[in-house]
């Protein structure tokens, strides 16, 4: 049996097409195998890295005559950035006490 060209053309053009489906095949799983290690995005990245201008800690006794469980859901710890109160989970605090003057809460009475 013999071939044309156009047929010896579409043999090779298949063996390409076959060869690159298995090299880019080998290629997806070993990037599945081994992803590249994860960056944080801006999303993950939530809690704030900002120097505050004070940090709080309310001592003051608290009273609820209805709800005494209120108490203990009160948050005691603050702080207060460009005026607004941020809630200690917001706030990267390891970071606040490497780089800012504020190293501690203040405690209020």
């Amino acid at each position: 049996m013999r071939l044309g060209k156009p047929s010896i053309l579409a043999i090779i053009l298949f063996i390409g097409l076959f060869l690159t489906t298995i090299a880019v095949a080998g290629n997806l799983s070993q990037r599945f195998a081994n992803p590249p290690p994860k960056t944080p995005t801006s999303i993950e990245i939530t809690k704030l890295r900002v120097c505050p201008g004070k940090w709080y800690k309310n001592k003051q006794p608290c009273v609820y005559k209805d709800s005494p469980a209120e108490c203990n859901r009160q948050r005691k710890e603050y702080f207060i950035i460009d005026g607004e109160r941020k809630e200690v989970e917001d706030v990267d605090i390891e970071w606040v006490k490497e780089n800012c003057e504020v190293k501690e809460p203040e405690v209020v009475y």
